[in-house]
């Protein structure tokens, strides 16, 4: 159907328009994994908010199958970077690893399962705020979060053009795929309540 089809257009184009904020997350971390993580975690929360939502599954349904996604995601994290510590002292080891370092910081098991949480709860509110409340340009509240703490990482805390451009990107895709097609079935019936009627050989004008 035409709101199934726009669903997973919008669903895909956040996905594409958070993931190429992603580079930017270099200026806090130099682990690569960790990047590939808050992919991983963009791309599970959006895949799984598209095929839900093809399968016409309610959109309470879709976020709590997106939010037991990233749950899960960073208990499976856990149990392999550093399953012999506690959750707490993951969390603790993190925030004293950020601490003691300067960005970009080397890796760390925990700062990688923090990273992986921020991104994919970020990623399920602009999946929720697009897709779900049918508010396409209120996607740049997580484009920005997600741009934006990368720039406060390092000393001189700048927020590079390319940042800029690659959010300006994201955002017009996202947008894109708001618009209505021309004769979408809500712009058929205002046709006919101003009295136009399509005919084989054109829009002809009726009696409203």
């Amino acid at each position: 159907s035409l709101v199934v089809r726009r669903a997973t257009r919008q669903g895909l184009a956040v996905v594409v328009a958070l993931l190429l904020q992603i580079p930017a997350w270099r200026a806090i971390t130099t682990d690569a994994s960790a990047l590939v993580v808050a992919g991983l975690a963009i791309v599970g929360v959006g895949l799984a908010g598209v095929v839900l939502r093809a399968l016409r599954a309610t959109d309470a349904v879709v976020m709590i199958v997106q939010t037991l996604i990233v749950a899960g995601g960073a208990v499976g994290l856990w149990q392999v970077l550093a399953p012999r510590q506690s959750p707490s002292g993951l969390v603790n080891g993190a925030i004293e690893h950020l601490q003691r370092s300067v960005a970009p910081v080397e890796a760390h098991s925990g700062l990688t399962v923090l990273i992986f949480v921020l991104v994919g709860l970020v990623a399920l509110l602009a999946d929720a705020l697009v897709v779900s409340l049918r508010r396409p340009a209120w996607v740049l509240l997580p484009l920005l979060v997600i741009v934006l703490i990368p720039a406060i990482g390092p000393r001189d805390r700048s927020l590079p053009f390319a940042s800029v451009a690659l959010l300006g990107i994201g955002l017009v895709l996202v947008m894109a795929t708001a618009r209505r097609p021309a004769f979408a079935p809500g712009a058929a019936g205002a046709l006919r309540h101003l009295g136009l009627q399509a005919q084989p050989g054109g829009v002809q004008l009726g009696r409203a």
